[in-house]
C-alpha cells in the first residue's frame, strides 16, 4: 500500500531497503483521522537505525538513570563521580539531543494528531524544561555558592514528566511495528543504549574508592555541611 495510509504509529526506517508499512488499521493510530502523505523511508532523519537516534538515545537513557540515582540512592562514594558524570555527559550532548528533537520533529511534522504523537509532543516539552533546568542547575552548581530549590525541583520534575511521557510512546511504536514485521529491528538501538548507560554507570562506581576519605588529619570545622546529594538519617537530602 502507499506510505499516504500511514497514520503516525512509528517509525520504518529499519535499514537499507526498508520499506514503509501500512499501519493505518492499528487501533488507536488514527481516530478516524484521514491520514496525510508522509516521507519516503530515505527521508527520515532519525529512523531505528539512524545514528543520530543511536546516540541520542544513549545518552538520555544515562542522563535519566543516572540522574534518578542521584536522588533515590543512599549516599555513596560513588554518587558524587555520578553527578560529574551525569552533568558532563549532559553539557556534552546538549546539542546531539536537541538536534535529534529537531530532526525527529520534521520527519513526523505530517502527521495526524494521534495518540503516539501527542505523546512525542508533550515528551518533547518536558525534555525542552528537562535540558534547560539542567543547564541551570549546572551552572549553578559551577560557578554559584548554592543551587536554587526551585531549579532543583524542576529538573527533577521534569525528569519524571519525560520518563511518564516518553515510555509509552516509544512502547507504544515497539509495539504496534512489531505486529506487523519481523525481525529485531529495534535491537541496535536498546542494545547500544543499555551498553552506553551501564558502562557510564560502572565507570561513577569505578571511580568511587578514589574519593573514599582516609584518617582524618584536621578537625573538621564546625561550618562542614554534607555535600547537595547527601541524605540524612531521615532518608530526605541535606541541601546546603
Amino acid at each position: 500500500m502507499a506510505a499516504a495510509r500511514l497514520a503516525g504509529c512509528g517509525d520504518f526506517r529499519l535499514g537499507p531497503g526498508a520499506s514503509t508499512l501500512d499501519l493505518s488499521s492499528t487501533r488507536g493510530c488514527g481516530f478516524g483521522r484521514k491520514p496525510t502523505a508522509l516521507p519516503a523511508p530515505d527521508e527520515l532523519r532519525t529512523g531505528w537505525s539512524a545514528r543520530l537516534t543511536r546516540g541520542a538515545l544513549a545518552a538520555l537513557l544515562f542522563l535519566l538513570l543516572s540522574g534518578l540515582l542521584i536522588t533515590l540512592a543512599p549516599f555513596h562514594a560513588a554518587v558524587p563521580w555520578n553527578l560529574l558524570l551525569h552533568s558532563v555527559v549532559g553539557l556534552l550532548s546538549l546539542v546531539l539531543i536537541a538536534w535529534y528533537t529537531w530532526s525527529h520533529w520534521l520527519d513526523y511534522r505530517r502527521y495526524n494528531l494521534t495518540d503516539v504523537v501527542l505523546l512525542g509532543y508533550l515528551a518533547a516539552a518536558a525534555l525542552a524544561v528537562c535540558l534547560v533546568s539542567g543547564g541551570v542547575v549546572t551552572y549553578q552548581g559551577l560557578f554559584a555558592t548554592r543551587m536554587s530549590p526551585v531549579w532543583r525541583n524542576v529538573h527533577l520534575y521534569s525528569t519524571w514528566a519525560l520518563l511518564v511521557l516518553s515510555l509509552p510512546h516509544f512502547l507504544l511504536v515497539f509495539f504496534r511495528i512489531r505486529k506487523k514485521i519481523s525481525g529485531h529491528f529495534a535491537r541496535p538501538v536498546i542494545a547500544s543504549a543499555t551498553v552506553c548507560t551501564l558502562v557510564g554507570l560502572a565507570l561513577a562506581l569505578g571511580l568511587a574508592p578514589i574519593s573514599t576519605p582516609g584518617p582524618p588529619t584536621t578537625t573538621p570545622s564546625p561550618r562542614t555541611i554534607a555535600p547537595c546529594t547527601a541524605r540524612t538519617g531521615r532518608s530526605r537530602p541535606a541541601w546546603p
